[in-house]
């Protein structure tokens, strides 16, 4: 019978832990700002409250954000296509809230921006070829019609302890940083 009451109250104990961890959340307004709560950079990075709560203070907050332009020119009904896709990473500021007693990180206070973009790249898929056949059609005299679409651009939150070094996105976190 104790066996049964002991499986019982860890059942118990397990379904509050997960219910806990599941009603954590993450809330990031366009310009950065906002809070994340201690469960989901705990989920994202992994770890026990123990390991968490040694590195917890190593979190570091950055949005990657990937925008691509579709770029189409029609010259005499042929399209020449080049995408250029831009990948960036932007550090945001954060503050480490803490518990009653002071002693562990409850979540962080997000508050924008930190500097400027730490890294870019940008890949052009046919630049070269594009650019040769559209000034060709261009200078000929041919019809040049611009059917590019408008750039589209996805930003992520993104969360990194630097004890493991693991740079890991923060689910559902979708952030508009203006530009």
């Amino acid at each position: 019978m104790k066996r049964i009451t002991m499986i019982v109250a860890l059942a118990a104990i397990a379904l509050f832990a997960t219910a806990a961890v599941a009603s954590a959340s993450v809330a990031v307004d366009s310009a950065g700002n906002g809070s994340v709560a201690k469960g989901d950079v705990q989920n994202a990075i992994g770890g026990n409250n123990g390991a968490f709560d040694i590195y917890a203070s190593t979190v570091k907050f950055s949005v990657k954000t990937e925008t691509v332009w579709h770029q189409v020119y029609r010259c005499n009904g042929v399209d020449y296509i080049n995408d250029i896709t831009n990948k960036s990473v932007q550090p945001i500021a954060a503050a480490a809230t803490m518990s009653a007693n002071g002693k562990q990180i409850t979540g962080w206070n997000l508050t924008g921006p930190e500097g400027g973009v730490t890294s870019s790249t940008t890949t052009y898929s046919n630049s070269s070829a594009y650019s040769k056949a559209f000034m060709a059609c261009y200078f000929s005299g041919g019809t040049v019609e611009d059917v590019s679409t408008p750039p589209t651009s996805t930003s992520s939150l993104y969360v990194k302890a630097e004890a493991d070094g693991k740079d890991v996105p923060l689910p559902n976190t979708p952030v508009a940083l203006p530009v």
